[in-house]
């Protein structure tokens, strides 16, 4: 057997040959007019040949640039039919991101039938039962790549099937999946929000370029996905009414085959939020279109043209500049450590602050949000665990408070409830939690207990019945000061917790000193 038409090679041969040569040795394989048709498709995204080592893509929905790189030793078969994945991935999705992990994952599993010794058009359910058997023998594998390893095989019997290569009888079953536990996705802290919202809606700060500025508006008044609002025209605003205009974003990704459908958010022009939104896409309006004569086809006649050079912005250029803007202006989530944001991050707290609100309907929410189903849109409605605690807390607040401690029907007095230990360890480990001696623990930063004072008072004498109570406090503090340098936390986190730690040591100071004087 001739290895060329075997293999694939670093100078690759031309597609049509090979399907020539594949015919010879017997395999089945995609059909001239097949093959003609991916290089079609293939030429929207790229203007390589299917059979190269690499594709240089560019997605003009995203604005984004990638190179896809084949996985080198693949029989030309299994080649053929990966490349016609790819492309129906790229049509479906305009990821390349996934289509990366899916020739990973592909490459994984041609390892595997060349290990059996095995056509892929050969496969059968007890082949992908060995398959499945052989991931769970390998430890490092997390559940979710398992997962995905599954999913890439049963997209390429698929493909298999869609182009009659498949030889045998009956179906090939790849729907075994490993179950998943998944914490629900949540908002960012609403601290956090709340101190982007000071800097991005201060529009005399000139460190947020305009265009990030306009961007933020529309992710954080509008549930669109950043992948639609990067896409949106230059001419994207409409006047259907007095002191009312709309704003058109496109509902889903543009694709080569398709384009896109328009959905029109109506926004007050006298509001304050919506008419700050309205100006800030007008300014950028004007520096897109000065922009058009130094932009590529690929990126004419889009709003969202890059502040940094003569491209779209990206969803990981703008991720960037957030996580940027975090760290210049010191911003903390509710632990105390530096936060971290995504344009995805928006999504969710729109969606989320419509549900809590009930303003808006979930129907209603989910047509804006441009999901399927009602449950899909509920899904987006998790606050941070430390933001849904505290909206719990004031739910049963206001229920429980005016008879607090006082039963209702005989006057009884109530047991009080008895704080359980994993929570005051919880809130104990908090970076800016104090212990408060003779007392417990408080997370008010901005209160000033005057024990602080009293301990740091020359006219202060400290009583050594509570020595080992300081000495505990004292290791306490040591212990969260070394875990958040460990965790590379905020930094005033940990100069609080060193400055209560030195309340702490001048105590047991003033106790040496006066056992000392005692003894002389």
């Amino acid at each position: 057997m001739n290895s060329s038409l075997v293999y694939e090679k670093e100078n690759p041969y031309e597609a049509l040959a090979l399907i020539d040569g594949l015919k010879q040795i017997g395999r089945p394989t995609l059909s001239e007019d097949c093959i003609k048709s991916l290089q079609r498709i293939l030429s929207r995204f790229s203007s390589n040949k299917l059979m190269d080592a690499e594709w240089s893509l560019s997605i003009a929905s995203s604005g984004r640039r990638a190179t896809l790189r084949f996985p080198m030793g693949v029989k030309i078969n299994e080649s053929i039919i990966l490349r016609a994945l790819v492309l129906e991935n790229l049509c479906y999705s305009a990821s390349t991101t996934s289509s990366k992990r899916m020739l990973h994952d592909a490459a994984v599993f041609f390892t595997f039938l060349e290990e059996h010794n095995i056509h892929i058009e050969n496969c059968r359910s007890s082949l992908i039962n060995i398959y499945i058997t052989k991931l769970d023998s390998i430890p490092d594998l997390s559940i979710s790549q398992k997962n995905s390893l599954m999913r890439t095989v049963a997209a390429l019997i698929a493909t298999c099937s869609k182009y009659e290569l498949l030889q045998g009888i009956g179906v090939i079953d790849c729907s075994y999946r490993w179950k998943e536990q998944k914490e629900p996705k949540r908002s960012p802290d609403s601290c956090v929000t709340e101190a982007l919202d000071v800097l991005f809606f201060d529009i005399t700060n000139i460190d947020i370029p305009n265009a990030y500025r306009c961007l933020y508006f529309l992710l954080r008044l509008i549930p669109n996905r950043i992948s639609e609002v990067l896409t949106m025209d230059i001419d994207c605003l409409s006047y259907p009414d007095v002191d009312v205009y709309a704003v058109s974003i496109p509902t889903s990704k543009e694709t080569p085959y398709h384009v896109p459908k328009y959905q029109k958010y109506n926004r007050k022009l006298s509001g304050w939020c919506e008419g700050m939104m309205y100006e800030s896409i007008r300014t950028h309006q004007a520096f897109a279109l000065e922009r058009q004569s130094a932009l590529t086809n690929y990126d004419k006649d889009y709003l969202f043209i890059s502040p940094i050079n003569n491209r779209l912005i990206t969803e990981a250029e703008f991720n960037v500049f957030l996580k940027s803007l975090c760290i210049r202006y010191n911003i903390l989530d509710a632990s105390g450590n530096q936060a971290h944001v995504t344009s995805h991050n928006f999504r969710h707290v729109a969606i989320g602050e419509r549900l809590r609100n009930n303003i808006i309907s979930t129907i209603l929410t989910m047509i804006e949000s441009n999901h399927s189903t009602p449950e899909q849109t509920m899904a987006y409605g998790y606050q941070s665990i430390k933001d849904e605690a505290t909206h719990l807390g004031a739910i049963t607040d206001e229920i429980f408070q005016k008879s607090w401690g006082v039963s209702s029907s005989d006057n009884k007095v109530i047991e009080p409830i008895v704080f359980p230990e994993y929570k005051y360890k919880s809130m104990a480990d908090q970076p800016f939690t104090r212990l408060i001696p003779g007392y417990g623990i408080c997370c008010n930063v901005s209160c000033s207990p005057r024990f602080e004072k009293c301990f740091s008072c020359r006219k202060f004498q400290p009583d050594k019945m509570y020595l080992e109570y300081i000495e505990n406090a004292i290791r306490i503090l040591e212990k969260k000061i070394t875990t958040l340098q460990k965790k590379r936390g905020s930094a005033d986190a940990i100069k609080f917790n060193q400055e209560r730690l030195e309340v702490f040591r001048l105590y047991v100071s003033k106790i040496n000193n006066s056992c000392m004087h005692a003894f002389a």
